[in-house]
């Protein structure tokens, strides 16, 4: 995917009237489509090389703006491409421009906006190699979507049991979240499970 294609199907987005979407979105979902059936291999973080990597973020941003046209199976498609595309570039310390914007912009969007579990999950395993504004902004949109309990559970799950090792982590999580604005009703169900009692 490069520039043209980018101005081309935005431009046309933004011009569409209501009149001509069906046939905007299916002329979007085309492009999609052949994309992912091309860069297929990119689902798997292997088939990634840095030399590449600002390329397939770029085309994931791209990607990112046509998603309300996208249904509900491909959107899957993109969310699995975002996380791959995330926990390459994080782990291998990726140098691309504008990076902490894509990730701002992802987890509005796919946290936020559709509350998708694999991309909150995803994000949240790769916190540590991210800025702090960045940790914020995940925490404020985790409250924001109601998924403070699903994102405590999800921890818990991968602790595999709460101990006395552990429970300092699980502790700040529930910190982070109760300072991005969650009430203890949101965490009650998690909270349980920890059996831990501020």
């Amino acid at each position: 995917m490069d520039g043209r294609i980018k101005l081309e199907y935005l431009d046309r987005i933004k011009s569409i009237d209501q009149a001509n979407k069906t046939q905007a979105t299916r002329c979007i979902r085309d492009i999609f489509d052949r994309y992912m059936s091309i860069n297929k291999h990119l689902l798997a973080s292997q088939f990634w090389n840095k030399m590449e990597a600002k390329q397939h973020v770029s085309d994931c941003q791209i990607l990112l703006e046509l998603m309300e046209y996208l249904d509900s199976k491909r959107k899957q498609q993109l969310s699995r491409l975002v996380c791959v595309s995330i926990e390459y570039c994080l782990t291998n310390r990726c140098k691309i421009y504008d990076f902490d914007n894509y990730l701002l912009k992802v987890i509005r969007r796919f946290i936020n906006m559709e509350k998708d579990m694999s991309v909150m999950f995803c994000i949240f395993c790769m916190l540590d190699y991210c800025h702090n504004d960045i940790q914020d902004t995940y925490y404020l949109n985790i409250v924001k979507a109601g998924l403070s309990g699903a994102l405590l559970e999800y921890y818990i799950d991968l602790l595999g049991k709460v101990t006395n090792q552990n429970k300092e982590s699980v502790l700040d999580v529930i910190r982070n979240l109760k300072a991005a604005g969650a009430q203890r009703v949101d965490l009650e169900e998690a909270l349980k499970l920890v059996c831990i009692c501020e």
